[in-house]
This record gives C-alpha cells, structure tokens and sequence, in this order.
C-alpha cells in the first residue's frame, strides 16, 4: 500500500465524525405506536406522518401510506409535486389518462397539478412513501379528513364520508375530481 494511502486512512479513524443535528428527527421504519397527532385514518389507508413541513424547515412532507385490499385516494390534484417509493405490494397509479401498476421498489414521480389516483391492488397489504412537497397542504387534508389514531393498524378500505374529504380537499387547496 503507497504511503499516502496509509497516511488517509490513519486520518480516516482518527477523523473526528459528524455530529446529528440536535432538532434531528427519527423516523422508523418498521410498524411502530405513534404520538398522538401522528397517524390518521383515511379511505382504508393508515397514513403515518414521518416528517412534517415544520420538522423540514418547509421543504417537504414525508408520509408512510399503509393500505388495505382495494384502499386509495380518488382522482384528485393539487399544487404540490408528490412522488411514491411502493415499500412492499402492489399498487395502481392513475396519473393524467394513464394507469400503471407498480410493486416494490419502484419510484412514481407526479408532477404538480397533474390529476392522480392511486389504489392497492394485489392480494396482500400495501405500503409506500409519499413526499410532497412543499407538502403543508398535504398534511393539513390527511388531519382534517382523517380519523386520528394512536395505533399501527390498518383500516378495511371503506367508502369513508367523501363529503368531508372533498371540504377537507377544498380547504386545503386538493381539488377531488371525477373519473377520467
């Protein structure tokens, strides 16, 4: 090995490393309980947020979807770019006049203002992450249309009250919008 390659990695251990930020935020990644305030039912999705606009200086929101057989959100858009990494299951995007079907490991960007709907397909449970950004609208409508819960369970897909969802939608700038 040259000299200076050992002369690297002697500083390299000995290299003091970073510190967290001490407002650091840490999300899990596993099912877990949650704070109040920090999980909400909606549509037969068991939305969990991860990282607030106030925990990301307004940057974004990141939330984990869990949905149940046939559970999703209708045709809808609004003036936040949103994008989807599908953790585990299957599930379909409706984004403009197509319709994909997308599983694990994939990536669906959205740009802003694009009608979408997305809803679990497949015989199992769903998961994914969904940032927005900058996302305070998003947030807002899950909490408003949403039932607040202080567990990890996820609800039967359900024709929940679509006219609170669509005052919820319109109070916070996401338009629901007919079938294509």
């Amino acid at each position: 090995m040259s000299a200076a390659i050992e002369t690297l990695m002697s500083v390299a251990r000995t290299a003091e490393l970073p510190q967290p930020a001490r407002d650091s935020v840490r999300v899990p990644l596993a099912p877990t309980g949650a704070e109040p305030g920090r999980m909400v039912h909606l549509l037969g999705m068991l939305v969990t947020f991860k990282a607030t606009t106030g925990e990301t200086g307004g940057a974004f929101s990141l939330v984990e979807l869990a949905l149940n057989r046939g559970a999703g959100m209708p045709l809808h858009r609004h003036v936040d770019a949103e994008s989807f990494l599908v953790l585990e299951g299957e599930v379909e995007f409706t984004i403009g006049h197509e319709t994909l079907r997308r599983g694990e490991g994939d990536f669906v960007p959205i740009p802003a203002d694009l009608p979408h709907a997305f809803r679990q397909v497949g015989g199992r449970l769903s998961r994914m992450l969904s940032i927005t950004m900058p996302g305070r609208a998003q947030e807002g409508f899950f909490l408003d249309a949403g039932d607040p819960v202080a567990y990890w369970a996820v609800p039967p897909a359900s024709g929940s009250n679509f006219a609170r969802i669509v005052s919820a939608g319109m109070r916070h700038g996401i338009v629901m919008l007919p079938p294509i």
